[in-house]
């Protein structure tokens, strides 16, 4: 680089500064050559000593080259087995866990953030509300679907098991017919976890399918005085649908236990 004074610098930059090995040749001719820190000529060199440097200069480049190479085939690599893997995860539509943030926000199919508890609008669908819980590295651990009320209540549900079986019309029904015919069952709340969730030991009851990946969930939520049954999908990515299906999977006895 020459500058208006006609001084000229030949080397290494850090910050927009000379740093590392450089030659700096001043108007008056006088040369300058050696270590710069930030700047600032910290080590002069002899001709020998920096033919030496030079050459171990460029054999480190050549080496970080190298492993920067290595490292992107790898990454690379990474890359499609990562999309290979989150193309056969469960989902809704092409939202599915697994996905970055990034590659969310440029499908443009969400009218909010994902992050948002109370839900957005996705694919224009306004019966539905979507919700996401992200890692830190901003990949998507689990996609929620809010699909609504079961049936308006107030207070205790005694009657769940009645909502339950009341035939085809009901959204629950509907989902479990629906995702048991997708997906294998792991598990499904008993009659003994139905009675604990009416007398409010329980707050949720979980139909779990495809090792954890999706899960029917039902819940309360309070609105205004009422508590009212509400029905969630859940959708999670490999991992944390392994950690999720070991600590909700029910321990329950067996017969030759007796």
């Amino acid at each position: 680089m020459t500058y208006a004074d006609r001084e000229k610098y030949v080397g290494q930059w850090k910050s927009g500064m000379k740093h590392g090995l450089g030659t700096e040749t001043l108007p008056n001719g006088k040369v300058k050559e050696g270590i710069w820190e930030y700047g600032n000529l910290v080590k002069r060199l002899t001709k020998e000593e920096w033919v030496r440097a030079e050459k171990h200069r460029i054999v480190r480049e050549k080496q970080q080259k190298k492993q920067r190479i290595v490292r992107q085939k790898q990454q690379k690599i990474e890359q499609i087995a990562r999309e290979k893997r989150i193309a056969s995860n469960p989902g809704f539509r092409d939202l599915k866990p697994g996905l970055h943030r990034s590659t969310i926000k440029k499908k443009k199919v969400c009218k909010g953030s994902l992050n948002n508890k109370s839900g957005t609008t996705c694919y224009s669908l306004q019966n539905l509300k979507f919700s996401g819980t992200f890692n830190r590295s901003a990949f998507l651990d689990k996609l929620t679907v809010d699909l609504g009320p079961i049936v308006g209540s107030v207070g205790f549900i005694n009657q769940l098991s009645t909502y339950i079986q009341k035939g085809e019309t009901n959204i629950y029904l509907k989902m479990r017919n629906s995702l048991g015919a997708k997906y294998k069952m792991d598990f499904e709340f008993s009659e003994r976890d139905r009675q604990l969730f009416n007398e409010g030991v329980k707050d949720k009851l979980y139909t779990v399918y495809n090792g954890g990946q999706v899960a029917l969930l039902i819940n309360r939520k309070k609105r205004g005085y009422s508590r009212d049954l509400w029905l969630y999908v859940e959708y999670r990515d490999v991992k944390p649908a392994q950690r999720f299906l070991k600590s909700t999977k029910p321990k329950r006895a067996k017969a030759s236990d007796f």
